[in-house]
C-alpha cells in the first residue's frame, strides 16, 4: 500500500481577520520625509536624500497586546536608494518599536507579512521609516488586520514509512530569517572590518583577512542545528570566502560567483551572523545573504518500524525508545496535537505521549488520569481517562494560547476547557519521553499551527480510520 503521507485529506481552516486597522498615512514631524505624497492607504511617493524619514498610519490609533499577531499586506515599489523599514511603533512622533519583528530588505513587489506585538499600549502606530539613507519609493493597498485565529497549518508530521520513521518536513528550509539585513540596506546594522557598504552592496577590497558582521540580532543557542547559507556573489578575487553563522566550526567556504547555497552544522552556541573573507590579496562583494535553519531528521533512540496490518507505524520497546523531533516549534500559542495510540503496557509515574520542557500530553499510571501542563508542571490539568490498551485509539488535544485545551478521542471530545496553564516556550520536542513507562505503537504524530475544531477532528477520524481497521 502506498504512503499515506501523499493520501491525506486536507483538515483544517483558513487564517481569520479582523477589520481593517489603516485609514490614512500622516508624515512624521520628527524625522519627515522630504516629499510625502499619500491618498487614504496609498503612500504614491516617498523621498528622502539626507537624513532620517518616517511616515505613519494615524498617529496613535492602534490598540495592541503582547503578543497579538497581524498581517501585513501591500505593494512595494523601490524607485531608488535604499529601501525602508517597518515595525509597529509607539512613543508619538518617534521610533520606538513595538514589534518583536522588523520588516526589512524589501524588493519591488507585493507582500504578506507578519508582524507581532511585543507590548501593550493603546497607542501605536504602523510606522515605515528610513535611518539616515537616500530613499524613494511607494507603497500602495496597505492593509493592517489582527489575526483572529491562526491557519491550521502543519508544523510536524512523524509517520513510518516502509522500513524507516521521518518526519515529512525534514531538509525543509524552517524559521525565520536570522539575517535582518540581507540585502545591505542599512550599514549601521552591521560590524565592518575593512568592508563597505553602498547601494545594497557589500564590498572588501583591501588585499588583506577582513570580516564583516551583523550587530543587530541577539545571540541564541544553535548548537547540533542545521542552517542554509544563501547568497549572491557579485565578485570575488582571493583565497577563501567563508560564510559564518556559529563563528568556528558553522561555517561554508564558497567562492562561487553568482546565486548559490550551502547548509552547515552549527557546534558552537552563540550565533555571529556573519561572514568573513580570509583571502590575503583580491576583491569581493556580496548583494545578498540569507540564512535560515534547515529542519532536521527526527533522532530516534531503539524505535523500529512495525508492520500492523495495513499500518506501518513506530514500535516502542517499553525500555528505552523515543524519538527527538528538535525544536521545529516551541509550542506556544494555539496548537492542534494528533496522534494515534495502541498501547500493550502503560506503567511506572507516566506516559509521555508528547513533551518538550514545558509542554507534556501524559496518562499517569494506575490512577489512569489524563495529565497535561502547558508550563512545565506549574499547572496540571487532571482528569481520569483510561487509555485502551491493544487497539488503535487517535488522540486530539486542542490547546488555545492561554492554556485551555479539548480532548478528544476517536472524533469525540471527552472533555473541554481543562486549564493547563499559559504556555510556555519549551525546546525539544520528544514522543515517549519516559521509555520506560510505555510500551507499544504510535503513529501519524502531527502538530498544527491554529485550532481545529470539533467537526474537523470528527472528519481526521471518519477519513483515517479505515487504515486502522476500525
Amino acid at each position: 500500500m502506498a504512503s499515506r503521507r501523499y493520501k491525506r485529506l486536507p483538515s483544517g481552516h483558513k487564517e481569520q481577520l479582523g477589520p481593517e486597522l489603516i485609514t490614512a498615512f500622516t508624515n512624521s514631524t520628527a524625522n519627515p520625509y522630504e516629499t510625502l505624497v499619500t491618498s487614504g492607504v496609498d503612500i504614491t511617493s516617498a523621498i528622502n536624500t539626507v537624513g532620517n524619514g518616517s511616515v505613519y498610519s494615524v498617529a496613535d490609533s492602534l490598540s495592541i497586546v503582547t503578543g497579538e499577531r497581524y498581517r501585513l499586506t501591500f505593494d512595494f515599489v523601490l524607485n531608488s536608494g535604499n529601501t525602508p523599514s517597518i515595525i509597529i511603533a509607539t512613543n508619538g512622533d518617534g521610533i520606538a518599536g513595538v514589534s518583536s519583528n522588523v520588516i526589512t530588505g524589501l524588493t519591488t513587489g507585493s507582500y504578506s507579512e507578519i508582524l507581532i506585538a511585543s507590548a501593550t499600549t493603546a497607542i501605536a502606530e504602523l510606522c515605515i521609516y528610513r535611518a539616515g539613507l537616500t530613499t524613494n519609493f511607494s507603497m500602495t493597498n496597505v492593509s493592517l488586520k489582527k489575526i483572529l485565529v491562526e491557519e491550521t497549518k502543519e508544523i510536524l508530521n512523524i509517520l513510518a514509512q516502509s522500513g524507516s520513521v521521518v518526519d515529512r518536513y525534514e531538509g525543509d528550509v524552517v524559521g525565520d530569517e536570522i539575517i535582518t539585513d540581507p540585502t545591505f540596506q542599512d550599514p549601521s546594522l552591521w560590524t565592518l572590518d575593512r568592508w563597505t557598504i553602498s547601494n545594497g552592496v557589500a564590498t572588501c577590497s583591501s588585499g588583506l583577512s577582513s570580516t564583516i558582521q551583523l550587530t543587530g540580532p541577539a545571540d541564541v543557542n544553535v548548537i547540533g542545528k542545521t542552517y542554509r547559507i544563501t547568497k549572491f556573489v557579485e565578485s570575488f578575487s582571493g583565497t577563501s570566502l567563508r560564510f559564518y553563522v556559529d563563528g568556528t566550526s558553522g561555517f561554508a567556504i564558497d567562492n562561487t560567483v553568482g546565486f548559490s547555497f550551502n547548509d552547515v552544522v552549527c557546534g558552537n552556541i552563540v550565533e555571529t551572523h556573519g561572514m568573513r573573507v580570509t583571502n590575503s590579496s583580491g576583491d569581493c562583494s556580496v548583494s545578498y545573504l540569507s540564512i535560515k535553519e534547515v529542519r532536521q531528521a527526527p533522532v530516534l533512540t531503539a524505535v523500529s518500524v512495525y508492520k500492523d496490518g495495513p499500518v506501518n507505524a513506530m514500535y516502542f520497546d517499553g525500555a528505552t525508545s523515543k524519538v527527538n523531533c528538535g525544536t521545529p516549534d516551541t509550542l506556544v500559542g494555539d496548537k492542534s496535537f494528533i496522534l494515534w495510540v495502541k498501547g500493550h503496557k502503560y506503567s511506572g509515574a507516566g506516559t509521555y505521549l508528547i513533551s518538550n520542557t514545558q509542554f507534556a500530553l501524559a496518562f499517569n499510571t494506575p490512577d489512569n488520569l489524563l495529565s497535561i501542563t502547558s508550563d512545565g508542571g506549574g499547572t496540571i490539568a487532571n482528569d481520569a481517562y483510561t487509555l485502551p490498551l491493544d487497539i488503535w485509539t487517535l488522540i486530539i488535544v486542542v490547546r488555545n494560547a492561554a492554556g485551555l485545551i479539548d480532548f478528544y478521542v476517536n472524533g469525540e471530545i471527552v472533555y473541554s476547557a481543562l486549564d493547563t496553564g499559559t504556555p510556555a516556550a519549551g525546546t525539544d520536542i520528544i514522543i515517549n519521553s519516559e521509555p520506560t513507562s510505555f510500551k507499544g505503537l504510535m503513529n501519524d504524530v502531527r502538530i498544527k499551527n491554529g485550532l481545529i475544531t470539533a467537526p474537523e477532528a470528527s472528519q481526521i477520524f471518519s477519513s483515517e480510520k479505515a487504515l486502522y481497521r476500525l
